[in-house]
């Protein structure tokens, strides 16, 4: 049974840093798409996220971001996740987008993503791909249950949007999150949002 071919295509989502992903992604090469996006709304997302589900204990805001910047969250850091799939960027079976670039122009790049995938839509599809997969078609339709544990008034999806991290980070914690960035991604420069003229 372990050994038995899938008759289907699989899909599966993850959040884990390519050392931690099972052998056979690398033998097999499946079509991988690899979604980044900017580390300060990556923050303040996780940050949400931990602070409205019950299984996890409440958090500052002060306290979170230290310990993100300090790279020890759930999912572990930011910015060696971005630096170790990096080496895969360039593979034939990966398609590297950016959260900000789909959100800017989404049927360009359902368009990219599924001829990635050898598939062809028609404009129709495209525009009907883009509908439903729009984030507030999608938070208002699709519910994530109490397999995630949510806290009583808060939901999985929050926002969906670009820039929010404006609204969280003070001053202060922008700077010296800049800094910290910086050092990080060193020698990664191609990576790097530029936090000014990327909204």
């Amino acid at each position: 049974m372990e050994n038995m071919p899938l008759t289907e295509q699989r899909v599966m989502r993850s959040h884990l840093r390519p050392e931690f992903m099972p052998d056979m992604l690398f033998e097999t090469k499946p079509k991988t798409i690899l979604l980044t996006r900017n580390p300060k709304d990556v923050a303040v997302s996780l940050f949400n996220f931990h602070h409205n589900n019950s299984t996890l204990a409440p958090v500052e805001w002060d306290d979170f971001i230290r310990e993100f910047c300090n790279e020890n969250t759930e999912y572990g850091s930011y910015f060696q996740y971005v630096i170790d799939w990096d080496a895969y960027s360039d593979e034939p079976w990966v398609l590297a987008v950016r959260f900000e670039d789909i959100k800017k122009s989404p049927q360009e790049h359902i368009e990219k993503i599924a001829d990635f995938l050898g598939k062809s839509l028609t404009n129709e599809q495209l525009k009907e791909v883009a509908r439903v997969t729009d984030f507030q078609f999608m938070k208002s339709h699709f519910g994530y249950p109490e397999a995630w544990q949510m806290r009583q008034g808060t939901r999985l999806q929050r926002k969906g949007t670009v820039g929010d991290w404006k609204n969280v980070f003070t001053v202060s914690q922008n700077e010296a999150f800049d800094s910290i960035y910086d050092k990080k991604m060193e020698g990664y420069e191609h990576l790097k949002y530029n936090f000014l003229d990327d909204y």
